[in-house]
């Protein structure tokens, strides 16, 4: 598996697929519609949001698992 380096500081040590909650203890998703202007039944996909976050100095970047699917959804919008 390649080593994560920080965008930010170039350090090695990234704590790695980190999962983001709310305050209610909720998973953190983005959403992509496949009919963004309907106002019921939008065709909503969503993936699940993970942190990777540096170690030295804070950084942190978002990833979502597997995101091919949703860039497929995204190009086919209507």
């Amino acid at each position: 598996m390649a080593t994560m380096q920080c965008q930010n500081c170039d350090s090695e040590r990234i704590m790695t697929n980190c999962p983001i909650r709310d305050g209610q203890g909720f998973k953190v998703c983005i959403h992509i519609a496949t009919k963004p202007d309907a106002l019921l039944f939008k065709g909503n996909h969503k993936k699940d949001l993970f942190a990777n976050i540096c170690a030295d100095c804070g950084y942190i970047s978002l990833t979502v698992k597997n995101p091919e699917g949703l860039s497929q959804i995204y190009t086919q919008r209507e």
